[in-house]
């Protein structure tokens, strides 16, 4: 970790920073192994926190840069089958906005996005078998909507009108969301013998996507 922040402030200053990096499982909580549940942890949540600290600290963003932490619809939607994803995620959206409110000081704003299910390799591995790819926002609609919200001053950004439509039956309706997530997503695992196969592979799909790196729009790393 010392190694890559040392190298992104040597490539600083940056007009803007993806903290997009995640890793999950799907399955029983009580059936995967506890080193899977510090991964999660320490990939999508420390790991953001302490970059960001160290980029802060260096002032390696430019004047009115930002900030994007990736989080997931699973804040705030119950999400049964990843719960330590969502926890991960739900702390690392509380992270952003506090570090919002005190980076402003620094010319520095953040922005929390809020995607649902994806269209990627990694939704598959943890979706139910079956589940069509169809209904997965195409990455680069999300993308679009991300770098929408960055240019335009937004502090949050949900991609994908499923997305927005699920954030907002979660608020006025949270227990009916629950119900629905337990029905589409858990039961349909269980029964695919998913939470079984977490505990004997916990590691398994836990190969995070890469950070990005912005400046100027340009893709760094």
């Amino acid at each position: 970790m010392d190694t890559l922040a040392e190298g992104l402030i040597a490539a600083g200053p940056f007009d803007v920073v993806v903290h997009n990096a995640g890793v999950n499982f799907a399955g029983a909580f009580s059936g995967v192994a506890m080193a899977a549940h510090e991964n999660i942890v320490a990939v999508n949540l420390l790991a953001p926190m302490v970059l960001t600290a160290r980029l802060l600290a260096a002032r390696a963003l430019a004047d009115g840069g930002a900030l994007v932490f990736v989080g997931s619809l699973a804040t705030a939607v119950g999400y049964p089958g990843a719960a330590s994803y969502a926890a991960s995620k739900a702390g690392l959206m509380n992270f952003a906005r506090n570090i919002g409110a005190g980076g402003r000081r620094q010319g520095v704003r953040c922005v929390c996005v809020y995607p649902g299910p994806l269209r990627t390799a990694h939704a598959a591995r943890n979706a139910p078998v079956g589940a069509p790819a169809e209904g997965r926002l195409a990455p680069e609609i999300a993308a679009r909507e991300i770098w929408d919200a960055v240019q335009r001053g937004r502090r949050s950004a949900t991609p994908g009108w499923r997305a927005k439509v699920a954030r907002r039956l979660a608020t006025l309706a949270p227990r009916a969301a629950d119900r629905l997530m337990r029905r589409v997503v858990f039961v349909p695992l269980q029964r695919d013998g998913a939470a079984g196969l977490a505990t004997v592979g916990a590691e398994a799909d836990q190969t995070p996507a890469e950070n990005v790196v912005l400046t100027g729009g340009a893709e760094v790393a």
